[in-house]
């Protein structure tokens, strides 16, 4: 007899029907769907509750390039990534119908990041302004990362530099927090070396994606920005000749 319980079928159903067709994959047999991107996902979780049948939503952008090799939304359109709030399970056919409420709802948000992220470039204007009023260590990061894809070295070298920095309020058991912050400042020292600092990046993204078991593919990072596809050489070449 199948273990599956009969609103884990209606969910998968309906991303099935729904998600599916724009390039989402289950992972696994979870509640976890994902549309891969090469460099980010965006990551769809129908969420359970502990206590009730039934379903919340969340959905997401997940960047490869930092080193949170787990499941994660590290930028979302809503508090939390959550998109919906608990959808309960009453009966199968009203929840049938539910289910595809929720579906549709994902779809439209993982559509509205599509939308927002065409290039590195608006990564990088878009994460830039989610952490200059309230910034978080993982937000910096990525915003630091972006912006140097971005051809932005200025920025990213103040972001990263920005992030080194302990703060009053760090929590002294969070060795994650130190461990990210002494890795900023040796990411700052390099910013100004085009090939280092992608490299280094580029690991992370491969790294990201065996730790997510993610299909094996040959990660390439974007490049915007005037000085994307030049080498440090060439930059301080074209200096010099001006």
């Amino acid at each position: 007899m199948s273990t599956i319980r009969v609103h884990d079928k209606l969910i998968a159903s309906a991303a099935r029907d729904i998600l599916a067709p724009l390039g989402f994959r289950q992972k696994g047999r979870s509640r976890l769907w994902f549309a891969d991107h090469g460099w980010w996902l965006v990551v769809v979780e129908f969420q359970p509750s502990g206590w009730s049948r039934g379903s919340y939503l969340n959905v997401g952008a997940k960047w490869l390039w930092n080193k949170v090799s787990h499941w994660s939304f590290d930028f979302s359109f809503h508090p939390a990534a959550r998109v919906s709030s608990f959808c309960e399970f009453e009966t199968e056919e009203q929840f049938r119908e539910a289910s595809r409420g929720l579906a549709r709802a994902a779809a439209a948000e993982a559509l509205r990041l599509r939308a927002a992220f065409p290039d590195i470039t608006a990564v990088a204007d878009l994460l830039t302004v989610e952490v200059s009023g309230w910034p978080d260590a993982h937000g910096l990061f990525d915003a630091a990362a972006a912006a140097y894809l971005a051809g932005r070295y200025d920025e990213a070298v103040r972001l990263f530099t920005q992030l080194s920095a302990p703060q009053p309020d760090d929590y002294p058991g969070a060795h994650w927090l130190r461990e990210l912050r002494r890795l900023a400042g040796e990411l700052a020292a390099i910013t100004g070396d085009d090939d280092r600092l992608f490299e280094v990046l580029s690991d992370y993204a491969t790294r990201s994606r065996e730790a997510l078991r993610l299909p094996e593919t040959e990660v390439r990072l974007p490049r915007g920005g005037i000085q994307a596809g030049m080498k440090s050489e060439e930059l301080k070449a074209n200096e010099r000749s001006e």
